[in-house]
């Protein structure tokens, strides 16, 4: 679980033009198939920050479901160093998008 919110920022209001104190709650949960490390959860905003989230004057809404997948393989010959590659897809039901996000980590 992860709770993050913004205490400082001039863009942090509410559709009343007051301070929202933007939070943003997660609940995840990790795990794997076969060898690929996975992870699934949803993200909420609980409480009006039109502003900050885009999203217009509702008081709690899902703003992030998801989905990752990653694998990573050790470089041989080189001490610690790791190559990896990662999937994620994302909805975000209160602006209705889907994104699908892919890439590559190199971790030293």
């Amino acid at each position: 679980m992860s709770w993050y919110t913004i205490l400082f920022g001039a863009a942090d209001r509410n559709d009343k033009g007051e301070r929202a104190y933007a939070s943003y709650f997660e609940v995840a949960y990790p795990f794997t198939v076969k060898t690929v490390d996975m992870k699934a959860g949803v993200g909420m905003v609980p409480w009006n920050a039109a502003t900050t989230y885009n999203c217009g004057d509702r008081d709690f809404y899902v703003q992030n479901v998801f989905l990752n997948a990653g694998k990573t393989w050790d470089i041989k010959g080189a001490d610690g160093m790791k190559i990896g590659i990662f999937t994620n897809l994302i909805w975000n039901p209160a602006l209705d998008d889907v994104n699908f996000v892919g890439g590559f980590s190199f971790r030293m």
